[in-house]
């Protein structure tokens, strides 16, 4: 009797461990996506204009 009701709130904590963390799978949210793309862009940016000055590729 106390083993299936033990059973049954593992298994309740389990599954809603499990939903309460799915967010978790999305991947980076628009505004992390946004400012990687931008420093990405500045980085690009900063690399031709150190080879523009330069003439040499790092």
């Amino acid at each position: 009797m106390i083993s299936a009701v033990l059973t049954r709130w593992l298994l309740a904590v389990l599954v809603s461990v499990a939903l309460g963390s799915s967010w978790l799978l999305d991947g980076p949210t628009e505004t992390d996506a946004a400012q990687a793309t931008a420093d990405s862009v500045a980085d690009a940016i900063s690399q031709a204009r150190h080879v523009a000055i330069t003439g040499v590729d790092q």
